[in-house]
């Protein structure tokens, strides 16, 4: 019983997670094509697609564990490699930008 609470707390936690990340990418994408607003630094739109495309994935996987369709420790190898993916996207276009500018 105890087992099955955590999977669903785990599922709820990573699926707003998740949702954040969905959410966060489509207002970037929605805000550099849609809007006249001027940024400084822009990601390429691949980058922006490619991780809402792992945020929904990250969604649908938080699903699964929260129905018990997938074993915990699978879970958590996909949800942190998925999010280890997202936060190098994120992390080094700001790198290369810095080591450009210079």
């Amino acid at each position: 019983m105890k087992k099955n609470i955590k999977n669903k707390i785990l599922g709820l936690i990573t699926i707003c997670i998740n949702v954040s990340l969905l959410y966060f990418s489509l207002d970037l994408y929605y805000g550099y094509n849609f809007t006249n607003n001027l940024y400084l630094f822009m990601y390429p739109n691949w980058v922006v697609l490619v991780n809402a495309l792992f945020g929904l994935i990250g969604i649908f996987m938080s699903i699964m564990i929260y129905i018990k369709k997938v074993s915990v420790k699978l879970f958590l190898i996909g949800t942190l490699l998925l999010w280890l993916i997202v936060f190098t996207n994120y992390n080094y276009s700001y790198i290369w930008y810095s080591v450009l500018k210079m």
